[in-house]
């Protein structure tokens, strides 16, 4: 159950009016409850916790009075800390469940496919819907971006476990994922990161020749195809986006009203620990911030309002937590980075900050779900060392019997 409730964060069903549902968050603490006595590794475990106490003391620290945003925000954390070790012991005693979750993401692909031929309220009574003309559907989230995001995790998570090398059918499920991002979700955050990661894993893949290539024909066949389809469907954003980033990433963060906001609120947050001298902004002074950082920035950012809530994962980390944010870094490291796999250890852990950089809650499941998976991938337990695939027997040329 908290497996599932964790890859469908934002379905409500009309139950609470909130973005990220707590339905997960009370499932893993169940599970973490239940595996009390069971043997963990001390440093996921005390990681965890120490994230989630830094955020209580960064919460009250700076808390004006007990407040939502001081709630919400040690809410968040606990959501990270508790979904990171409930999918742990999950995964450390169970394996992992691979049927779940490509049903899980055949069930997203659903959502998504009834959306773009029903509308994007199709499914309001589920979940919040937010979208606007020119953008894509939501599938099970709120926004598109969050919609393509999900697609994105779901299909890294199933590429980890798959030691990189897949079979035919998961390959066919990760490009229908890739053509959703572009095509149905039109999120153009999604599919940048996916060029980014293409590009990140092209390059900690030197060495193996048959990979670079491979991670470099995919990269080029994509770059090539945005101003193609950018010239056959020009009322889409996405692709209008991204060409305007190629041509001038500054022009194109100035003329963009969402990315302007979402950029600056990572700009903000890196700005606002550095004034701060490392000291934790808490939950509540990310609005004050905002101006004073404003200014520094020379007119280019320019929409969005003084909002406490932080648009972008890591900066909300290093902001809210300052110096305190090194357990969340430490935690990330662990679970990525590992001597026996440097290189692509390292383009886990800087692949991860980068997508969690995004516009992205701290209380987004699939990125402590993706961390553990990362950690048994890096220990040589993945879904393919623990399953490798059959091969037929080769063939042996009949020999007559030696005679006694």
């Amino acid at each position: 159950m908290f497996v599932v409730l964790a890859l469908f964060p934002w379905v409500s069903f009309g139950l609470l009016d909130l973005d990220t549902q707590p339905w997960f968050i009370i499932a893993a603490f169940a599970l973490c409850a239940l595996s009390f006595k069971v043997k963990a590794d001390s440093i996921v475990v005390s990681c965890a916790l120490l994230l989630a106490a830094a955020a209580i003391v960064s919460g009250l620290a700076r808390m004006n009075a007990a407040d939502f945003l001081l709630a919400r925000g040690v809410l968040s954390y606990m959501a990270f800390s508790a979904a990171l070790l409930g999918y742990y012991y999950y995964r450390r005693r169970f394996g992992f469940p691979r049927a779940l979750f490509i049903a899980a993401n055949l069930v997203w692909l659903l959502a998504g496919a009834v959306q773009a031929a029903l509308g994007p309220d199709a499914l309001s009574a589920v979940v919040e819907v937010r979208t606007t003309v020119g953008r894509g559907v939501t599938g099970l989230a709120p926004e598109p971006t969050f919609f393509g995001m999900v697609l994105l995790f779901l299909s890294w998570i199933l590429l980890v476990e798959s030691n990189y090398r897949p079979g035919r059918w998961v390959w066919l499920l990760i490009a229908v994922n890739f053509v959703y991002i572009v095509v149905v979700a039109k999120s153009a955050m999604a599919l940048l990161f996916v060029l980014l990661l293409l590009g990140g894993y092209g390059l900690f893949s030197i060495g193996r020749i048959g990979t670079l290539l491979l991670a470099a024909g995919a990269l080029a066949a994509m770059v090539a195809a945005v101003p193609l389809l950018n010239e056959q469907f020009p009322q889409w954003r996405a692709f209008h986006l991204l060409v305007k980033l190629a041509e001038d990433p500054l022009l194109a963060i100035r003329a963009d009203a969402s990315l302007n906001e979402r950029v600056a609120h990572l700009a903000y947050s890196l700005y606002g620990v550095v004034a701060n001298s490392g000291i934790p902004g808490g939950f509540n002074t990310f609005a004050e911030m905002n101006g004073a950082a404003r200014a520094q920035f020379g007119g280019l950012f320019w929409y969005g309002g003084h909002d406490d809530k932080i648009m972008s994962g890591v900066g909300a980390v290093v902001y809210e937590l300052g110096g305190l944010s090194v357990f969340f870094f430490a935690v990330t490291a662990f679970c990525t980075v590992s001597s026996q796999r440097l290189r692509l250890g390292l383009f886990h852990f800087f692949g991860f900050l980068g997508t969690f950089a995004a516009a992205l809650p701290v209380a987004f499941p699939l990125a402590p779900i993706l961390l553990v998976t990362m950690l048994f991938w890096r220990r040589g337990k993945s879904y393919a060392d623990l399953h490798p695939r059959r091969r037929a027997p080769s063939r042996v040329p009949f020999q007559a019997p030696t005679p006694p």
